[in-house]
């Protein structure tokens, strides 16, 4: 599994690099769960294992995504430490008998990952069909960065984040109603922070699309040029 890189682009010889189909798969399972499962109202012990799992799932996306977009070995392993941490936190945190809230360090983490998923889809010279799956998993790992985002602006300051008690399941969806720019009007943010936050996340959905879709057509319209002069 190979894409032509830009001059100055790492060179990695791994299987892994550029593979963004099982990133893609996992992202989906990890907002699946998100979306369907209320940890905070789910049978108690079930809770437990299913956040735990969950949080498993997000250090897994962290370390598969930087390894897919050709991070060094070291960085990666940086990034499995605290994921592992993590991991290892929310544990006791349940033994302990608090509730699952993803910390700021966490979400900074996260935040990292469309970051350095879009920095290697663009060192790709032509579009592939993994450059396609680079850009999707890269738009929705923005998704989850702000799902989590709003899941600790809602723990961290008094007010709920929708003004009324939500289940956690809205935050995903949420999230990705907002960066779809969808504007469903059954959900909305209630604090000033939440409101500052939401429309950021809109703003960057919608500068990441322009971006990504003039990069896409660049890249294709010169391996178009570039093919008609081989012609």
């Amino acid at each position: 599994m190979s894409n032509e890189i830009a001059p100055g682009a790492p060179e990695v010889q791994s299987g892994w690099v550029d593979g963004y189909l099982p990133l893609l798969l996992l992202i989906t399972v990890v907002f699946g769960l998100l979306m369907l499962i209320d940890f905070e109202r789910a049978e108690s012990g079930w809770a437990e294992v299913l956040a735990v799992g969950v949080t498993a799932l997000t250090a897994a996306v962290l370390a598969l995504a930087l390894h897919a977009s050709a991070v060094s070995a070291r960085r990666v392993r940086i990034a499995l430490g605290i994921g592992g941490f993590t991991v290892l936190a929310t544990s006791v945190s349940y033994i302990a008998g608090s509730a699952w809230k993803p910390g700021f360090i966490w979400v900074l983490l996260v935040a990292v990952t469309p970051i350095v998923v879009m920095r290697r889809v663009a060192q790709h010279k032509e579009v592939t069909t993994e450059t396609l799956l680079g850009a999707i998993c890269a738009y929705l790992l923005i998704a989850l960065t702000f799902s989590y985002l709003f899941v600790g602006l809602d723990s961290w300051f008094t007010a709920p984040f929708f003004g009324t008690e939500e289940p956690s399941t809205a935050f995903p969806y949420f999230s990705l109603v907002t960066i779809a720019t969808l504007g469903y009007g059954d959900l909305a943010p209630d604090t000033d922070i939440g409101r500052v936050f939401s429309a950021g996340e809109a703003i960057v959905g919608q500068v990441y699309l322009v971006i990504v879709v003039a990069r896409l057509v660049s890249l294709y319209t010169g391996r178009s040029k570039k093919h008609s002069t081989k012609s």
